[in-house]
């Protein structure tokens, strides 16, 4: 079932926001992107569950690639949304994980798609459920990191 022109823009808002939050280390504001009790389910990252833990995860998250000098981007792409008929939205999405150093090239880290879930809660789109399923990622310990998995 199709959704709206209006709709496809406020989650394409909903989806820049997601990436420029996680990206500056705007934890609250990368949990507000989320319902409530939103899920993030990541194959590379792990499980987080409610604004809570989603805040903790992207405050984690930033601050590891940041103390390796590493600014990231994430790069939404091929987006495809379908509204379903319990009024809920699903949508599909590319991703690409880059990130640079001072002085260096940019580097892609991640390549994953995004499989989500999204609701309506107090009138804007939020996401229920995102699934993250890389297709191509890097041994951590390339980067210096023990682990892909972030404290939450």
């Amino acid at each position: 079932m199709d959704i709206s022109a209006n709709d496809y823009f406020e989650i394409m808002q909903l989806y820049a926001r997601y990436a420029r939050a996680i990206d500056s280390g705007d934890g609250r504001g990368w949990a507000q992107c989320y319902a409530e009790n939103g899920r993030y389910l990541s194959s590379t990252f792990g499980e987080c569950n409610g604004r809570a833990e989603l805040e903790v995860f992207a405050v984690d998250h930033f601050k590891r690639w940041s103390d390796k000098g590493i600014q990231t981007r994430h790069w939404n792409n091929q987006v495809l949304v379908e509204r379903n008929g319990d009024g809920t939205v699903s949508s599909s999405v590319y991703l690409l994980l880059a990130g640079v150093s001072k002085g260096e090239a940019p580097k892609l880290y991640l390549q994953t798609v995004y499989t989500d879930t999204l609701i309506q809660e107090e009138g804007r789109w939020v996401l229920k459920e995102r699934q993250s399923n890389a297709d191509m990622r890097p041994d951590p310990s390339q980067l210096g990191f023990t682990r892909w998995e972030t404290k939450a």
